[in-house]
């Protein structure tokens, strides 16, 4: 099948980049400093460490960062600037779930920065500037899926607007606190991320041969009614999560059969999935490959997986995952949403369902089926970053493009999930050559020398101020930069980038960039 098509005819993304704190707690500091065993970190969650803006740094900084460190590039990069300025962006999509100001999204402030930044260094960057202030900025909040469905919309957004790109920005910051999560701790982090989506792109195209899937359901697996601090429910969370991104991948799945005569799966090299922690990718990918399994019909594998004399053969070949789920949903329409999620954690066959899933994990058969789709490619930055809610599967595609060992027309998939709650799938196909891919991204999560490592005492500081919520954490009497010189030892460890001296009351602020 040819899936060559005419460049000019394609959206897709033309750079893609990530941003993340150089200020970080390894596993075993953070071990420590919320008592739980470092090795069931690392080992359990699939967590090196976690990363935290310190004092003068935030979503905000994060997100000019990001949007300054692309600027950076196009004027490193000629072809790619004069493909900017002949197809500027005109929307700008914000996703976040813990923005600070409720009157307007944080990337204002953002743009602001780099905005700044740029005039101060030469009056040309006024160009620049110019396309910036054109944009329509919008602000996309559903949990931690707010990227993915901006992606959808600047991709409808290019595909109807002839020379005319879209810029999405995403920035999170996840915070816990053990009332409200137990346990969900050791699944916090940071990052921003930026995507450039244009026509005849340069990195990922959208798959051609099939369409992104969507599927949703009003659930409360995890909100922030009422209180910045999340309220999770987390095994719930975790089938609606297996559910409904099953859900959104068979439509997917089910168009691209209709198209092309093929299994989607069989041709697809890569799989992306959203990172609350590490091992939730693998926990997805069982539930995939049990659904492939189903597919396949291939006897001799279904014999290596679950034999006529194991009990869960009945599951492999006569039950289905989101049939249970669905059936549920219909017996239980109407009751109080507590309720249903008792139906739906009470009920035995989704149990045991879930049991057998938990022992796929370890079959040799499900671990080839995630190393073919690069999945532990995927989780490399991830890990290192820790939880960073609406970037999460952002930094994961970058993760997988910056590591896998992956070719021009490879083609993947790439799922977002967000909790109340929604999954979307996005199909992608590498548009890149292999040696060029770098060209077209900008991955900045400190390494070597560059990372400032803190302690389990920081962190006791740090969680406290976090657990405020951004806006009171930030308005102080004192000077930010001051209390991060004081916190990492010295004005020599602040990290280079964008920083806030201060923020006053009435939503203006003092900020500057940081050279090294």
């Amino acid at each position: 099948m040819e899936i060559e098509k005419k460049a000019a005819e394609r959206v897709g993304i033309s750079y893609l980049g990530v941003e993340a704190p150089y200020t970080t707690f390894s596993a075993e500091e953070l071990g420590k400093a919320i008592e739980q065993d470092p090795d069931k970190i690392k080992k359990g969650l699939g967590i090196r460490s976690m990363k935290w803006p310190a004092y003068s740094q935030n979503n905000s900084t994060m997100a000019a960062q990001a949007l300054y460190a692309f600027i950076q590039k196009l004027e490193k990069d000629p072809e790619l600037k004069k493909k900017f300025f002949e197809e500027p962006p005109r929307r700008i999509f914000y996703a976040t779930e813990s923005n600070s100001d409720q009157s307007r999204p944080d990337a204002m402030s953002a743009i602001r920065m780099v905005c700044n930044e740029l005039m101060s260094e030469s009056s040309d960057n006024r160009r620049y500037v110019n396309v910036l202030r054109g944009c329509d900025v919008m602000q996309v909040t559903f949990a931690c899926a707010g990227a993915g469905l901006s992606l959808g919309n600047a991709f409808d957004h290019v595909k109807a607007n002839d020379k005319s790109s879209a810029i999405i920005i995403s920035a999170d910051t996840s915070v816990y606190d053990n009332a409200r999560a137990p346990n969900a701790e050791a699944t916090q982090g940071s990052a921003a991320t930026i995507m450039w989506v244009t026509r005849n792109p340069k990195l990922v195209a959208l798959n051609g041969d099939t369409i992104s899937g969507t599927a949703n359901l009003p659930v409360s697996d995890f909100t922030k009614f009422g209180d910045h601090r999340p309220l999770v429910h987390g095994k719930f969370s975790e089938i609606m999560y297996i559910y409904l991104a099953a859900q959104a991948f068979e439509s997917v799945e089910d168009h691209y059969a209709e198209r092309t005569g093929h299994t989607i799966l069989d041709d697809t090299q890569f799989m992306v999935t959203h990172v609350p922690f590490p091992k939730q990718a693998l926990y997805y990918n069982s539930a995939l490959f049990a659904h492939y399994i189903k597919l396949n019909g291939n006897k001799a594998l279904k014999d290596a997986v679950a034999p006529q004399s194991d009990p869960a053969n009945n599951l492999m070949n006569s039950v289905r995952f989101t049939n249970i789920v669905s059936e549920i949903i219909e017996k239980n329409r109407g009751l109080p949403e507590v309720e249903f999620e008792h139906a739906v954690r009470s009920n035995e066959l989704l149990q045991e369902y879930m049991n057998w899933l938990r022992s796929l994990r370890a079959k040799p058969e499900t671990e080839l089926f995630a190393k073919s789709l690069h999945i532990a490619e995927s989780l490399m930055i991830p890990s290192v970053t820790g939880n960073s809610y609406s970037s999460a599967a952002v930094v994961g595609l970058a993760s997988t493009l910056s590591n896998a060992d992956l070719e021009t027309l490879h083609r993947g998939l790439v799922v977002f999930y967000g909790s109340g709650a929604i999954s979307k799938v996005i199909p992608l196909d590498i548009v890149a050559r292999e040696l060029e891919k770098n060209r077209y991204m900008n991955i900045n999560v400190g390494v070597g020398d560059e990372v400032v490592y803190l302690t389990a005492e920081h962190y006791k500081e740090m969680h406290e101020m976090l657990l405020m919520g951004e806006a009171k954490r930030v308005m102080s009497d004192v000077d930010l930069y001051e209390k991060d010189c004081k916190l990492l030892g010295g004005s020599d460890k602040v990290p280079p980038g964008f920083h806030v001296n201060r923020y006053n009351r009435d939503g203006t602020s003092d900020a500057f960039y940081l050279r090294r």
